[in-house]
């Protein structure tokens, strides 16, 4: 195959996916790993993770470090918790990054949180900004395994005064390990609403809600849910 075929080839692949190749992408298309070897030693591409490669000219951003990862742990890989919430605007950056996979073993990217789930489904899977990522729903019940201090639930009056919802952007804290219904948003931030993909429950949130969390730490460790 001619080289600049190969390079129209690798750019095509990597423009939607924020610059990004993983090696097995490109077989069906003819590109060997041998070229992407020789490539990587010319400066063309560089590699980021096992696999995952840069091309050249792409700035490193969160979101590039994001579909690394994915890529690298593999076809299922998902972003997911604080990492998914981050991508569909329900917390601001900076927040770690967190992927879930369906399997008990596999590659753990630098740098990255990874969580293996025993009940992640399809239906659970949506794509953000060209990354793959959990579902809004699947995600606001994940955060209840990483940050169950987000969410407060319904007053037994059906509302809450105004001091109240000053005290709850401080911190929010409930008992029930799993989110609940609620009928207000912290300082009338308009709220979200869905169902948690852990156990079924309604489940609604808003964007005040989630500022509350603290930053978390920046270790990579593999957990499992």
């Amino acid at each position: 195959m001619p080289e600049t075929r190969t390079d129209a080839i690798i750019d095509r692949l990597a423009r939607p996916q924020h610059g990004l190749l993983e090696l097995r992408q490109g077989e069906p298309h003819g590109v060997t790993d041998r070229q992407i070897r020789h490539r990587t030693r010319g400066g063309a591409v560089r590699r980021l993770e096992q696999g995952v490669y840069a091309t050249m000219g792409t700035n490193p951003t969160w979101e590039q470090a994001v579909m690394a990862a994915c890529l690298a742990a593999g076809a299922a890989a998902l972003a997911s918790h604080r990492t998914a919430a981050v991508l569909w605007s329900l917390l601001g950056m900076p927040m770690p990054v967190e992927i879930v996979v369906p399997y008990a073993k596999g590659p753990t990217p630098r740098g990255a949180t990874v969580h293996r789930s025993t009940d992640l489904r399809d239906i659970d899977a949506a794509r953000r900004n060209g990354i793959p990522v959990t579902n809004p729903i699947r995600t606001v019940g994940d955060l209840g395994a990483v940050a169950p201090g987000w969410y407060r639930p319904r007053s037994s009056a059906g509302s809450t005064s105004s001091s109240s919802r000053q005290r709850a952007c401080g911190g929010w804290s409930t008992t029930s390990p799993d989110p609940v219904d609620v009928d207000w948003g912290c300082c009338g931030a308009p709220w979200s609403s869905g169902r948690s993909a852990t156990s079924g429950r309604a489940v609604r949130w808003s964007r005040c809600s989630l500022r509350s969390l603290r930053k978390p730490g920046s270790s990579s460790t593999t957990s499992t849910r």
